[in-house]
């Protein structure tokens, strides 16, 4: 899931011959400002370049100086998010979207989806998200549609996600059009309807629609993690050169009850399909393991069912569990892997030297409807195979959070199929692997 950019006009209000003063831009607001909040008085600052460490100090001072500016309020809940300080988050986004400020609105509805204020509570995520849609933000009418559409803490609804994205769409929201699109191409809440579909969807339906330069454009975007804010573009190649022996793992509430050792099993088939599909794709060796049918020193990727990806596991948070697990595999130098951070409902990390692949965890939120959970293990065993980047210029594809598809594409599978080209080797550099990639696509689709 991503946040996307809000563009939201402001009103002068003049009284008499005075205008108002400009605020005062603070140091809070250069180090924390949002480039997604319409209300900032600074540029404002990725979540990936923050200094989280100097915005917390810098926007408690600010706010200590100025407690009843809900824009310094929701700056200083912002760096405390970064922070993973989440319940005195909670506490300033609360105050800032209580005296009507969107971003924070929509920073809460994001910590109740993601449980970073305890359990997932869609019922206050779609409070939050209804008072910023009620105050026009399109960033909330979509994230209500896809909480309609995933069912994530609600019952699945396609005809009310149609309805949001609608809302959304006619605001011109990029992701609003494509899930609508998508709705339209699959006669899901909507009758199915293919001109509607096209009329909605920006972008390719086929690999078709592309040239071979632009293919090979993509190749370049998603392998070297061009436009990621997530973690620093990459400068060769990666890919696994071992077999790939998988473990899924549940971390489901009451996973040896009945009904969550069900849902493990209906998540493992789901599963299994997507790692077939991708050792047929690739020609590599990749397999699906239940839990103790592989030993230990066998396993290479770990897949993990959770409720939430900000639980803690024997008294340590998963994250960290994760972290100690890859620093085992990679030879226990704890510079060599950062702290796994997950933002996101459905997460990868994967560790590699001299461009091969050698360790990966997935996390998938299970609290979502199945086709949800099916898209999630879509996307993350895909891009566990060395093509980690997303982009929105990326289409039509998996590798885009802003597109509609909930398959790999056949414009995913070709992408596939280059990387795991013997000529692609890891650790190739940048411009060379282009190069072999552009010679592939000759090769496979001559004159094109």
């Amino acid at each position: 899931m991503t946040r996307t950019a809000v563009s939201i006009s402001g009103l002068v209000l003049l009284l008499g011959a005075c205008a108002s003063p400009a605020p005062t831009v603070t140091a809070c607001d250069r180090l924390a400002a949002s480039p997604e909040d319409a209300a900032r008085v600074a540029p404002g600052v990725a979540d990936t370049d923050m200094d989280v460490a100097g915005a917390v100090t810098a926007c408690r001072d600010a706010v200590a100086s100025s407690p009843n500016s809900p824009r310094l309020r929701f700056q200083y809940g912002r760096a405390l998010q970064l922070a993973e300080s989440y319940e005195k988050a909670g506490v300033a986004l609360l105050l800032a979207a209580n005296d009507g400020h969107i971003r924070a609105m929509l920073h809460l509805a994001s910590m109740h989806i993601y449980g970073e204020l305890g359990k997932p509570e869609s019922d206050f995520a779609v409070y939050w998200l209804m008072r910023a849609a009620e105050k026009g933000s399109a960033d909330a009418l979509w994230l209500l549609g896809w909480i309609y559409e995933t069912g994530y803490g609600l019952p699945q609804d396609y005809a009310r996600a149609a309805g949001w994205y609608r809302r959304a769409a006619v605001r011109g929201h990029h992701m609003g059009r494509n899930s609508l699109g998508w709705l339209y191409a699959k006669g899901r809440g909507v009758p199915r309807d293919q001109a509607l579909a096209a009329q909605w969807y920006d972008g390719a339906w086929s690999v078709d629609d592309l040239t071979n330069n632009e293919v090979a454009r993509n190749f370049e975007i998603v392998s070297f993690a061009l436009d990621e804010e997530a973690f620093p573009r990459f400068e060769a190649i990666h890919k696994w050169r071992a077999p790939v022996r998988i473990v899924a793992t549940s971390l489901l509430d009451g996973h040896d009850e009945p009904e969550a050792r069900a849902r493990f099993s209906r998540y493992l088939r789901m599963a299994n399909k997507v790692v077939d599909g991708l050792s047929r794709q690739t020609g590599i060796d990749i397999k699906l393991y239940a839990p103790n049918e592989i030993p230990r020193d066998d396993v290479n990727a770990v897949l993990f069912f959770v409720e939430n990806i900000n639980e803690r596991l024997n008294g340590k948070p998963i994250p960290r569990l994760v972290t100690d697990e890859i620093r085992r595999r990679s030879g226990g130098d704890p510079a060599a892997v950062p702290v796994f951070t997950p933002r996101n409902l459905c997460s990868l990390y994967y560790a590699y030297a001299d461009g091969v692949i050698h360790g990966a965890n997935i996390f998938i939120t299970a609290g979502m409807h199945d086709d949800a959970v099916y898209a999630c293990l879509v996307e993350e065993l895909t891009q566990m195979l060395g093509l980690a980047g997303d982009s929105v210029d990326v289409m039509p594809s998996i590798f885009n959070d802003a597109s509609p598809f909930r398959e790999r594409t056949d414009h995913d599978d070709l992408l596939l199929r280059i990387l795991y080209d013997k000529r692609i080797t890891p650790g190739m550099p940048r411009a060379e692997a282009v190069a072999m990639a552009r010679k592939i696509l000759e090769e496979e689709r001559p004159g094109q």
